[in-house]
């Protein structure tokens, strides 16, 4: 089969698309036939070796996490899914493997796609909106009318964000450049907010959460406009983040979290019911070709897309 290798850290040039072994579903799995696969920007940070300490020098790597399809076949103790199901996946972080034409996972992360999105768009869901969710109702306690400021509200996990916190009954600041306002007003937000000329610290009144989700706010700061006991939490941890959850939480009411995405067919299932109900989109930015692995990769680095990157592995 075809997928998306490395076989070596590096740059965009170690990128290839290869052919290796069709995975076999263990007891426990099932395999899935991949016609779509989502980016996200931990793949670059495996693909450069920022990542290394934790995904080892095993090569040939299989990039991925996020990916949609058909179930082909499923193992003797997998019971939750049939051949010929409709399924959205988030692999396990040591798993990954997800661009690739034939996928095998535990059942535990998988839930049917939702009729409402085709197989692109529910690629695009796993990992960022699975994001967005655990750190909104875990990190975050997010509660119905509680009044959110969410950073970074028009990428991938932003884009979802702004949504699940409506789903969930909050009053819904965003911050974006002027550009997307447009775009971030269309996903529910209540008042958006311009950073390139608006103060994010200008706030009347404090926030009850604070969701930064390209995690380059600083703790210290966010805590002007943050609630006595409200939570902070930040989808990428800095060293300042890490340090005020494990240090600083233990003296004040304002509590830090950093997000750390679990995989989660439930979770899944959970933004599938919202997806039919209406309350829940993918955002795509671009669509790309296995071929144009090092185009999309170009583009992910950027950190400028409005939504997510897709890899289309085939047509339906």
């Amino acid at each position: 089969m075809k997928a998306i290798i490395i076989e070596q850290y590096g740059g965009l040039d170690v990128l290839q698309v290869a052919e290796i072994d069709k995975p076999v579903a263990a007891a426990d799995q099932l395999l899935i036939e991949v016609y779509a696969a989502g980016l996200n920007p931990i793949d670059t940070k495996i693909r450069d070796g920022s990542m290394a300490f934790r995904f080892g020098k095993d090569f040939p790597k299989v990039l991925g996490f996020d990916a949609a399809g058909i179930v082909r076949e499923t193992g003797p103790e997998a019971t939750k899914f049939k051949p010929g199901d409709a399924v959205m996946v988030r692999s396990d972080l040591l798993t990954g493997r997800a661009c690739a034409e034939y996928l095998a996972v535990s059942e535990t992360v998988v839930a049917h796609k939702p009729a409402a999105m085709n197989f692109q768009q529910a690629a695009a869901l796993p990992l960022a909106g699975l994001t967005a969710l655990q750190g909104l109702r875990d990190d975050c306690q997010l509660q119905s009318g509680d009044h959110i400021l969410i950073i970074g509200a028009s990428g991938g996990v932003g884009t979802y964000a702004v949504q699940i916190a409506k789903a969930m009954g909050a009053v819904v600041t965003a911050v974006c450049s002027g550009k997307n306002t447009e775009l971030v007003k269309s996903l529910g937000a209540d008042r958006v907010i311009d950073y390139t000329c608006e103060d994010v610290f200008a706030a009347q009144e404090p926030y009850d959460c604070i969701y930064d989700v390209m995690g380059k706010q600083r703790f210290s700061e966010a805590r002007k406009i943050l609630k006595y006991t409200g939570n902070f939490a930040a989808a990428v941890p800095s060293a300042g983040v890490i340090f005020a959850k494990f240090i600083g939480n233990k003296f004040r009411q304002q509590k830090a979290h950093f997000v750390m995405c679990k995989s989660s067919g439930s979770d899944l299932a959970l933004m599938a019911e919202w997806v039919e109900q209406g309350k829940l989109k993918s955002i795509i930015d671009s669509s790309y070709a296995m071929e144009d692995i090092v185009s999309a990769h170009q583009k992910l680095e950027t950190v400028r897309a409005r939504g997510k990157l897709i890899i289309t592995i085939k047509e339906p």
